[in-house]
């Protein structure tokens, strides 16, 4: 036996219907809203050089912007944000997510193909 099919870490009893599941088929019953109106890649993109490791000061390029982190300006909440997708619509299914929804700011909505 698996440890899924022994109750543990809340998945309860074996061949149960799992809450999450349950929740998961309500949220998908309405499509996905904008996160919002225009896209704000620019703010969270990478930059090109960060990974470049400088051996006369001993450290990364982009260590001395951690100085001045400063939180995010958007947040996906899950209760809000949450439905169906184009990509929902596809027959090969697939495990992909759009990161832009993860950081909470996906200007395609319903019409995102992630």
């Amino acid at each position: 036996r698996t440890v899924s099919a022994t109750g543990w870490y809340g998945r309860g009893k074996a061949g149960a219907k799992s809450k999450l599941a349950e929740q998961n088929a309500e949220l998908l019953k309405r499509p996905a809203p904008k996160q919002v109106e225009e896209t704000i890649t620019k703010d969270v993109s990478y930059l090109q050089g960060m990974e470049n490791y400088n051996i006369f000061y001993g450290r990364y390029n982009s260590d001395r912007r951690k100085r001045d982190i400063e939180p995010a300006k958007t947040r996906c909440k899950v209760a809000l944000h949450a439905g169906y997708t184009q990509a929902d619509k596809r027959k090969e299914g697939g495990g992909y997510f759009c990161i832009n929804w993860a950081r909470g700011c996906c200007f395609r909505g319903k019409k995102c193909t992630y």
